[in-house]
C-alpha cells in the first residue's frame, strides 16, 4: 500500500487527512483522524494481521489516541479494513509504536510538563495485547 497525506488550511486552522491506496486494487482507505491534522502512519503487525496508528492531540498535552485495525480478505477490498479497537488518554502521548508478532504490541510513551512541549520528556514503555 502506498500512503499519503493530505493538508490543509483554512481561516488559520489546519487539517489533514491519511488515505491508504492499495497498490494492487488502487483501492482507497482514508483513515478517519480524530483531530485537525492526520494520523501518523500505520504500522503493519509481524504477520500483516493489524494496523496500529495514533494521534497525539496537538493542542493538549500528554493525550493521545490508538485505533487497531483488522486486516481481512483481500478479495474483497471493501472491507480489507475493519476497526479492530480504540483507546483514548489523557495521561501520556505517544512517540512509537513496534510490534512483537501479530497479538503484541509496545508503545513508547512519553509525558512533558504542561505548555513545554519540546521540554524534557519523560518516558515510559507500555504492553499491548489481542485477545
Amino acid at each position: 500500500m502506498y500512503a499519503l497525506t493530505d493538508n490543509t488550511t483554512a481561516e488559520h486552522l489546519g487539517f489533514g487527512t491519511l488515505v491508504l491506496i492499495d497498490s494492487l486494487t488502487h483501492f482507497q482507505y482514508g483513515l478517519v483522524s480524530i483531530g485537525d491534522g492526520p494520523v501518523e502512519l500505520p504500522v503493519p503487525s509481524a504477520g500483516g494481521k493489524y494496523l496500529i496508528y495514533f494521534y497525539n492531540w496537538p493542542y493538549q498535552d500528554n493525550s493521545c489516541f490508538i485505533g487497531l485495525l483488522k486486516i481481512n480478505d483481500s478479495a474483497n477490498p471493501e472491507k480489507l479494513l475493519a476497526e479492530k479497537a480504540s483507546f483514548e488518554t489523557k495521561k501520556w502521548a505517544v512517540e512509537s509504536v513496534k510490534w512483537l508478532n501479530d497479538t503484541t504490541f509496545f508503545v513508547k510513551a512519553f509525558t512533558v510538563q504542561p505548555h513545554q512541549r519540546n521540554g524534557m520528556r519523560f518516558y515510559q514503555y507500555l504492553k499491548g495485547k489481542i485477545e
